[in-house]
C-alpha cells in the first residue's frame, strides 16, 4: 500500500511539474509576442502616411536641414543619432569631408490625422454595421530632432 501511494504521489508530482513547464512556456511565448510589438521603428525616409522617418532639405550653399521623427519607442538620443546619420549620408553624397552642426532642436509633438471611414473587404459582400469603421482622428505622439548642418570641404560640382 505504501508503494502505491508513493507511486501516485510521484505521478502527481510529474503532472504538476509538467503543468508548470507548460505554463512557463506559455508565459515566455506571450512575452516574446509582446516583444515583437516593441520593435524599434526602421530608419527610412519620411514618406506618405507614415509619421516615422528622416527628412532633409538644402537651405543654402553647403547648408542643409536634416532630421528624424519617430513615435515614442525611440529615446531622444536615438532620434538624434538617426538625424546625425542622415547628415553623414548627405555629407558623403556631396563629397564633403564632414559636417558641422549649427543648430539643434529636439522635442515632442502631436500629429493628428483624420482617418476616413473604412469597410473590411468582407463587408462588400454583406455590408453590416459591425464591418464599418467610422471616420476617426488618430493622434500620434512624436519625438523629433532637427539639425542645421554645414558641409565641410564639400566638392562644388
Amino acid at each position: 500500500m505504501h508503494r502505491i501511494s508513493r507511486l501516485l504521489s510521484q505521478k502527481w508530482f510529474l503532472v504538476l511539474k509538467a503543468s508548470a513547464l507548460v505554463a512557463a512556456l506559455g508565459i515566455l511565448g506571450a512575452c516574446s509576442a509582446l516583444g515583437e510589438l516593441d520593435e524599434l521603428p526602421p530608419y527610412q525616409a519620411l514618406e506618405g502616411e507614415d509619421p516615422v522617418g528622416y527628412f532633409s532639405s538644402q537651405t543654402g550653399e553647403n547648408l542643409f536641414e536634416v532630421g528624424f521623427q519617430s513615435d515614442r519607442r525611440l529615446s531622444f538620443e536615438q532620434v538624434e543619432a538617426y538625424a546625425l546619420q542622415r547628415a553623414g549620408e548627405i555629407a558623403v553624397a556631396n563629397g564633403a569631408s564632414g559636417f558641422d552642426v549649427l543648430a539643434r532642436e529636439c522635442g515632442e509633438s502631436e500629429l493628428q490625422r483624420d482617418m476616413p471611414a473604412m469597410q473590411s473587404s468582407l463587408s462588400q459582400l454583406q455590408p453590416t454595421a459591425s464591418t464599418l469603421m467610422p471616420q476617426h482622428t488618430m493622434v500620434f505622439k512624436l519625438r523629433s530632432c532637427r539639425l542645421a548642418v554645414r558641409l565641410l570641404g564639400a566638392s562644388d560640382e
